[in-house]
């Protein structure tokens, strides 16, 4: 007869595990009746059945009565698949069972292993006429879906789990091993049993190499579509006192672009040139407006190569290191110098004895102070910290008194400590130096953030001037000492402020110069005409002219709604939103672009510091650089991707400042070395430091000279 496809194997199921000389069998649906494979001998079975359903068995007779042959039986296909594909929602036994029928029909398309459907055979009782409709659908629901209950992970969202797992792990600085550790291993094979972990070895090179790509196309696109670049760069030293050189782009958004191990080569004029040249022409001559980096000698003889190569580039120095310097010359006079050795010396002494350092947390517990704060150092790389380490001692003044007259801290406090907190004049010095640092300190904070704020510059030294002719009065230092401050503040503005900062300062629509002298506002108009000689995109006569109008207020600068707008938007946004029609916008949106500091660069050495600590001091240069490479970028993804919003302009800087130092209350002192105009080193002209390594060198920094007490105490006399 041959092999057909007969609608009567459709009420039938085939046991393949039963073949015996390579006989198919059949088992019947309803009654588990089982034949070999016969259309015949099934049809005859389907029609003396008792278990199967009336409409089923009508399917396969016709009005003339029984078919006896399989040709018969093919005749009706139609009649036979309309019952039973057709067949409404079971509300009857009998339904049920044509609606069993129909997924028994399914399921014999489906991998689902026979013995199952024996097992269902075996459990069903011989007399049960049929099953419930919703107690067998669940089961063979069941069976069906089988595969959904064995856990298993397509190549697909292996890789994306992979992708998601090491961004995690890069993100958070954590070990490249920490898969490695048994109670991780133990903890995802519980979340996701078929999910097989990345080895140390996947991390540490194709995962890490697969995200830093990823992250290159996140920059190479911030790169491509920013109109104006700058460049900023500065060195460190790693764990292993190896090194390194970061570079960061601003787009005006500051990305982290390289990490450079300089291995032999020394920090030159002529290297750190070429360096930068290279960079540079990575990302396009044309774009990079502006280069900003510390004031270091090498950086300066850098600078003349790089502009007698680009002349539409400026390079000028970061503000927040002058301004720190700034701070830096005025404790290092004699007058000040006392004070910071005293105020060092108090918080020495209570940090270094158990004792003592308990005790005074007890009764900061117990006082009234609803904001406590810790007791801080100086620390020598961290721009701002000596105005913090002011603050913290007045903020204490009260119960480091209360330690004085405490019976258990008798022992503790060393007698040259106790004539300083016992000397009101003492704390009189330290609130009117805090107060002459104070507006500094907030300076710096509000101008190492990531926004470009080029045009603030001038603006940030005019309040200085003022704050020196209020305050300095009051503080109490000798006369030379005033006159020396006095030529610091000038000579650090002369280094700070160049041309393109007072052209910044004129172009932003808030400030438009009025703060500048006659002689710095010619100055700036030059650097404008100068530049847009130099761009080949910008008609300098159309910038002049769209630039005497913009001072004077005509012609589209003449409408009240646009001077109304800058108040609230960012100069850059103001151009391009209601000025973009004139030529000056061009221009005014480059310089407005680019940053004031390098303060972003500081800011990928605290980055690369938590990623290669001394717990992971076998990293390699290049895999280290890699690591903070997509750390760094990823914050700034993220930021991206949820829109966040800049800081408001009108936010507590100093406030800022203070909590920032009062996150690291153990205020570690960093022994990196940061190099000052002069070529000498920060750490010779800083305040004085601290070293941890001993208990006798801790008790010869507390303990003051004799002769300094004295000077002291004649200088207070006086």
């Amino acid at each position: 007869m041959g092999k057909h496809s007969a609608k009567i194997h459709k009420v039938f199921r085939e046991l393949s595990d039963k073949k015996q000389n390579n006989t198919i069998k059949k088992t019947c649906n309803y009654c588990n009746w089982t034949t070999v494979k016969n259309a015949t001998r099934q049809l005859n079975h389907i029609l003396k059945c008792n278990k199967c359903p009336k409409n089923i068995k009508d399917a396969f007779q016709s009005d003339s009565g029984s078919f006896q042959s399989v040709n018969d039986v093919e005749n009706t296909d139609d009649t036979i698949e309309n019952n039973i594909c057709d067949e409404p929602e079971p509300t009857s036994s009998s339904n049920n069972c044509n609606t069993l029928d129909s997924w028994i029909t399914n399921i014999s398309t489906t991998s689902t292993p026979n013995k199952e459907f024996e097992r269902i055979r075996d459990s069903t009782s011989s007399d049960t006429k049929c099953l419930s409709a919703s107690s067998f659908t669940s089961t063979l629901s069941n069976i069906s879906t089988m595969q959904t209950f064995v856990d298993k992970v397509t190549k697909d969202e292996k890789l994306k789990l992979d992708s998601m797992l090491a961004k995690a792990i890069y993100a958070s600085g954590s070990p490249l091993s920490l898969l490695d550790n048994i109670y991780w291993k133990r903890l995802f094979e519980k979340i996701r049993p078929a999910y097989v972990l990345p080895s140390s070895y996947q991390l540490s090179n194709k995962l890490l190499d697969s995200e830093v790509n990823g992250i290159k196309c996140f920059v190479e696109k911030l790169i491509v579509g920013s109109h104006c670049l700058g460049l900023m760069c500065d060195g460190w030293s790693n764990i292993r006192n190896e090194s390194i050189i970061n570079f960061v782009i601003t787009t005006p958004k500051p990305v982290f672009y390289k990490s450079l191990p300089t291995l032999t080569e020394r920090h030159t004029g002529n290297y750190m040139a070429k360096v930068m040249i290279e960079i540079i022409e990575e990302v396009g001559p044309g774009k990079v407006f502006g280069i900003v980096t510390d004031n270091a000698a090498n950086m300066k003889k850098a600078w003349r190569e790089i502009n007698n190569k680009y002349e539409h580039i400026t390079t000028y120095g970061c503000v927040a290191h002058a301004l720190s310097l700034l701070i830096n010359d005025i404790i290092s006079l004699k007058s000040f110098q006392i004070l910071i050795k005293g105020g060092t010396a108090i918080v020495n002494n209570i940090r270094r004895r158990h004792v003592l350092h308990a005790i005074f947390n007890e009764k900061q517990k117990e006082s009234s102070i609803n904001k406590k704060k810790s007791l801080m150092l100086p620390v020598q790389t961290r721009w701002g910290s000596v105005v913090v380490f002011l603050n913290s001692l007045l903020a204490n003044k009260q119960i480091i008194r209360l330690l004085n007259i405490d019976e258990r801290c008798e022992e503790d406090i060393i007698p040259s400590v106790k004539q300083f907190i016992n000397n009101d004049t003492f704390w009189d010095r330290i609130k009117n130096l805090h107060n002459f640092l104070k507006p500094i300190a907030y300076w710096i904070t509000r101008i190492e953030s990531d926004l470009p704020q080029l045009s603030i510059v001038p603006e940030i030294f005019v309040e200085i001037k003022k704050q020196y002719d209020t305050c300095i009065k009051n503080v109490s230092c000798f006369e030379t000492e005033k006159y020396i401050i006095k030529n610091k503040i000038q000579s650090r503005k002369e280094f700070s402020v160049q041309q393109i900062h007072l052209a910044a300062n004129v172009l932003h629509p808030k400030y438009r110069g009025n703060n500048l002298t006659a002689d710095e506002n010619i100055e700036a108009a030059t650097f404008i005409h100068r530049l847009s000689t130099i761009c080949l995109d910008i008609d300098e006569q159309k910038v002049m002219y769209d630039f005497a109008q913009y001072k004077v207020k005509e012609g589209i600068f003449s409408n009240t709604y646009v001077w109304e707008a800058c108040v609230n938007l960012e100069p850059t946004v103001w151009w391009n939103a209601y000025c973009s029609s004139t030529e000056l916008s061009k221009l005014a949106s480059k310089i407005l672009s680019l940053p004031a500091t390098s303060a972003a660069c500081e800011r990928t050495f605290s980055t690369y510091k938590d990623v290669h600590s001394s717990k992971r001091n076998r990293l390699t240069n290049s895999r280290a650089g890699k690591l903070v490479y997509v750390k760094h970028n990823l914050k700034l993804k993220e930021e991206q991707e949820k829109q966040v919003n800049p800081p408001l302009a009108h936010q507590d800087y100093y406030e800022k400042l203070l909590e920032e130092f009062e996150e690291d209350s153990n205020n570690e002192l960093q022994l990196e070395e940061i190099e000052c105009e002069d070529n000498t080193k920060e750490s010779d002209c800083s305040v004085i430091s601290v070293n941890l390594e001993n208990e006798e060198e801790q008790n010869s920094d507390i303990d003051i000279d004799s002769t300094e007490i004295d000077e002291l105490m004649n200088m207070i006399n006086s």
